[in-house]
């Protein structure tokens, strides 16, 4: 986690003119060593502080809802990982959101009747905003509740009427580390097992952040009365596996649907290769049919095919060197404003080598192939060797995979090339 900074009062802010709310709040938090800014939103003047955490930053404090946290002693939270919780490091108390894939979370909870005992916290109206469940101790020493969120939670972390958190007591767990390690595996457990029971799949809320990508997406010139029909039909399949990568919030999930959409076509181009290797033999004037020595030529081709394309890796290479030229990859990279990713040294993902685009360099297409083939390894993998030169895996919900982004790029844009090229049809 990191440390505190040193902040000091930005004296070209114009406190005097700013409501008392406001410069209460921004005191507060140059005294607690948080920092803070003074921003203009759409001509009224905001405070942005920045709390502890990955993630911590609350945007565009106005007037009223810094008069909304006088009484939120924000100073003693920290926000954990990437996803929307805090630790209140007074109380020793986590919460966290959660939200359901399927449903809501809140219907789910105030409908459910099994695994806890429900109270109300002010009201015997069953519609109350302020509910909780008591989530059953079993062999645990800490005290689990889901149900409302927080006044803090609320105020801090703009949650939603319906939205519902998961608490827990851990006050034996002093590092902010220690706390997160502990929301992850309580979530987990309870998640799955309420999984398995119910059928309902739960899981923790992802802070809102911005992802970091350096692709633009650009709307054509369009007829605002025609709706254009496709030019092509594609592989249904791989299709789909890329359509549902584009809907996937986590990174190592999209980059793996993206890479399943081009591995769909491994197969295919094994054999498109085979096949266009003897018909070269065929082709061949001097080629007599019937011939021992003509038919060993038949299978040498095979052979060199079959070699050629004897691993996944390779493979991949074959398929991304028939869907897209080297200089349609340098464009690409090039156009991006994060090209500069991909040439850093050291690496942001661990186990890749940067990518080298001079002429006098590695082909471009085999080091694309093997940076794939690796990331895909490491989020397929969940085990680690005895090598010294294995970086483990690609866990999700880690600064690492929150990093990734340009790579889910590039591969996305691969994954288009294969499917015009390769797994179109007319």
């Amino acid at each position: 986690m990191p440390r505190r900074q040193r902040v000091t009062r930005d004296p070209s802010l114009p406190l005097d003119r700013l409501p008392p709310a406001l410069v209460g709040l921004h005191d507060r938090a140059l005294a607690a060593g948080i920092p803070v800014s003074l921003v203009d939103h759409e001509g009224e003047p905001s405070l942005d502080i920045e709390l502890p955490g990955t993630d911590g930053a609350i945007k565009l404090i106005n007037a009223e809802r810094a008069a909304g946290l006088e009484a939120v002693q924000f100073e003693d939270y920290v926000q954990l990982g990437h996803y929307n919780a805090l630790y209140d490091r007074a109380s020793g108390t986590l919460e966290a959101g959660i939200v359901a894939d399927v449903g809501s979370a809140h219907e789910f909870f105030h409908e459910f009747s099994g695994i806890a005992n429900r109270s109300v916290a002010a009201s015997n109206d069953p519609a109350s905003p302020l509910w909780m469940l008591e989530v059953s101790a079993g062999e645990r020493l800490d005290r689990w509740t889901v149900g409302s969120p927080t006044d803090a939670f609320r105020k801090l972390r703009w949650a939603v009427d319906d939205q519902v958190t998961l608490k827990l007591a851990t006050a034996t767990r002093s590092t902010e580390d220690e706390q997160l390690a502990y929301l992850e595996r309580a979530s987990t457990a309870l998640f799955f097992e309420i999984d398995i029971r119910f059928e309902r799949i739960l899981r923790l809320q992802q802070s809102a952040r911005i992802r970091v990508t350096g692709v633009h997406r650009v709307e054509r010139d369009r007829d605002p009365n025609t709706l254009p029909g496709p030019r092509n039909w594609y592989s249904a399949q791989a299709a789909r596996l890329y359509l549902v990568g584009r809907q996937e919030d986590s990174p190592v999930a999209r980059y793996l649907f993206y890479y399943q959409s081009i591995e769909y076509f491994f197969p295919t181009m094994v054999e498109s290769q085979t096949l266009r290797a003897v018909e070269r033999v065929l082709a061949d004037p001097r080629f007599l049919r019937g011939g021992r020595a003509q038919a060993s030529e038949v299978v040498a081709a095979v052979r060199r095919t079959r070699i050629a394309t004897s691993t996944e890796e390779k493979q991949l290479k074959s398929v991304l060197e028939e869907a897209v030229r080297p200089d349609e990859i340098r464009e690409f990279i090039a156009g991006s404003y994060t090209s500069d990713y991909f040439s850093a040294k050291p690496q942001a993902l661990a186990g890749v080598q940067k990518l080298s685009f001079g002429q006098d360099q590695p082909d471009l297409i085999e080091q694309v192939a093997k940076r794939v083939y690796t990331l895909r390894c490491r989020i397929v993998h969940s085990k680690r060797s005895l090598s010294a030169d294995d970086v483990g895996p690609l866990w999700p919900d880690t600064d690492e995979s929150a990093a990734m982004w340009p790579d889910i790029d590039l591969i996305e844009f691969l994954a288009q090339r294969v499917l015009i090229t390769v797994g179109a049809t007319s």
